[in-house]
């Protein structure tokens, strides 16, 4: 606001200096990578505080082994799950979905991400990030354009990067390794000028320099894949109460690469069945020993999850089974039964991603 006063010989000019105060971006170190982003600490201005924000989960340091298909471009899927949140300042809570840009670096040719055989040989691939119904095939050191979704109250977002050969671009060797970094820049560009939270008038964060995260993927071709450890499975009622029985087994495949496992009952056309005087339907569900990563399968459907084989092809004589069945009978299906025996056969079958 400015007023001018003026008379002879003499002159005032008053003015108002108005300041607008934008908060600062602070930089996060993923150093919490897979919780909910809730505080401590809760001040803005406290060390730490921006580590809330962020969290990229079961990235760093992973390895992918994705078995070469040839009839097909896609190869296969990273996993994992981001973090991205804004707290309501003191908040205790990660509370506002915040979206944020990603930036992938690693190997290439010109603008072309390149994976690099034990030859020296080399096949072009394209990484397509995708996450929450939207997706962007990335290029080489270049920010997305695409904003992905973050999640409220600091819920990880799950998130794949699709693998997927070039045009024309078939492997020669039996083996191609390429190691990348992953950044994440919350609101991109528009740390001031979006919309909410991206306006602004809450904390808003980014990778800092040096803390991209890295992740390999490899592409094998020949992989071999193998199941054993597998025996006929019991099952006693006895009492109230569902009636269930778990068995360890071994799934092999070279370098670790990744399977995904059905389960087709002899006896069930869509359900698992177990066969006597009548029908009783029963459940199983598969899951990786090592991470607690489980799924109840349907008959005859291939698994959602996958899951990575053991390194060893018994999986060190049986002594490091990695994975676990268990089938349960319910009760409901229990009181149903007027025989004493009742049978099926499983088949697992698995089959490399």
């Amino acid at each position: 606001m400015l007023h001018n006063t003026s008379w002879q010989g003499f002159a005032l000019f008053f003015f108002t200096l108005a300041i607008a105060w934008q908060p600062a971006v602070a930089d996060s170190t993923n150093a919490r990578p897979c919780d909910l982003g809730a505080g401590p600490p809760n001040d803005a201005a406290a060390a730490g505080y921006d580590e809330r924000l962020i969290g990229i989960c079961n990235l760093e340091g992973s390895r992918t082994a994705l078995a070469y298909k040839s009839s097909i471009r896609d190869q296969g899927d990273v996993n994992f799950s981001v973090r991205s949140c804004s707290p309501n300042w003191t908040s205790a809570n990660c509370d506002y979905a915040t979206p944020y840009a990603v930036t992938l670096s690693g190997p290439k040719q010109g603008k072309q991400f390149v994976l690099t055989g034990s030859s020296g040989d080399r096949v072009k691939i394209n990484f397509t990030y995708a996450s929450a119904g939207l997706s962007e095939t990335l290029k080489p050191d270049a920010e997305s354009k695409t904003l992905f979704s973050g999640g409220d109250n600091g819920q990880q977002v799950p998130v794949s990067i699709q693998v997927a050969l070039a045009v024309g671009s078939p492997p020669k060797d039996s083996y191609y390794s390429g190691e990348f970094t992953l950044s994440i820049d919350q609101c991109g560009k528009n740390d001031f000028g979006g919309s909410f939270p991206c306006d602004g008038s809450k904390p808003t964060t980014k990778l800092q320099s040096g803390y991209e995260i890295h992740f390999i993927v490899e592409l094998v071709q020949d992989t071999e894949i193998r199941i054993s450890g597998l025996q006929d499975l019991p099952l006693t009622a006895s009492g109230s109460g569902d009636v269930q029985n778990s068995e360890d087994f071994c799934v092999y495949s070279a370098l670790g690469a990744q399977f995904r496992l059905t389960a087709d009952s002899q006896n069930g056309s869509g359900n698992f069945i177990l066969r006597g005087p009548e029908d009783l339907s029963y459940s199983a569900t598969v899951s990786d020993i090592a991470s607690g990563s489980s799924e109840s399968l349907s008959d005859g459907i291939p698994s959602s999850n996958t899951w990575s084989g053991h390194a060893s092809s018994d999986c060190n004589q049986y002594l490091e089974n990695n994975m676990r069945i268990t089938i349960v009978v319910p009760q409901t299906e229990l009181q149903r039964a007027t025989g004493a025996n009742y049978t099926d056969t499983l088949t697992l079958t698995v089959e490399l991603q």
